[in-house]
């Protein structure tokens, strides 16, 4: 049993990858966040795009959970569920495995156009599901996870227990990357994600 669940006490490949069992909880200060805003016409699909993510002991921002508000099948509340365990393995290459592999998923006469992330242009998209994949991709390569496409980075190997994650509150969204991780440091509007510099004073 690659899970581990159910052998009581008992560890397990799977069990053993996870940097965190359980969903961190964040503190009074909250958490770092990214949202995207998600709609497909031919289906109805339209919501919000969620993830949590925190800051590693090395330093490195990783997304750890997705969620979605708004409307939408029920149903892909269990595969937010499942990508979130996923993205709790200590090696980004996993979860962006399960996210490439879900870029072909198609849903019959739900295929739609919608703006490829990072560009001006507009794609067909197989589904709903497909673009939250591309999506989560889109992000993970802006976190520098990933190179190109699924270029799969080669992993930093992560410790199985780590001190509890640091959490930074949200910041303001920049206007290059489009994170919330504009904060003010010595007087000037610092991006945490991609380093541009604002205003000063």
């Amino acid at each position: 049993m690659q899970i581990g669940a159910l052998e009581v006490g008992e560890s397990s490949p799977m069990m053993n990858a996870l940097f965190s069992k359980r969903e961190p909880k964040t503190g009074p200060m909250g958490a770092l966040g990214w949202h995207v805003d998600i709609s497909n016409p031919a289906t109805g699909d339209d919501f919000l795009l969620h993830t949590k993510e925190l800051v590693l002991p090395g330093g490195q921002i990783r997304p750890y959970s997705v969620w979605l508000s708004g409307q939408y099948p029920k149903v892909l509340d269990g595969l937010m569920k499942t990508l979130s365990i996923d993205m709790r393995i200590s090696d980004p290459a996993w979860v962006a495995m399960k996210l490439s592999k879900l870029t072909s998923f198609g849903e019959l006469r739900g295929d739609f156009l919608a703006q490829v992330p990072g560009e001006s242009k507009q794609q067909s998209y197989p589904s709903t599901v497909a673009y939250v994949a591309v999506v989560l991709l889109a992000r993970m390569k802006a976190l520098g996870l990933i190179n190109g496409e699924t270029t799969l980075k080669k992993a930093v190997p992560v410790a199985v227990e780590v001190d509890p994650p640091v959490f930074k509150a949200a910041g303001r969204q920049c206007p290059s990357c489009m994170s919330m991780s504009l904060h003010k440091r010595d007087g000037c509007d610092i991006c945490e994600n991609c380093g541009h510099t604002g205003s000063c004073g």
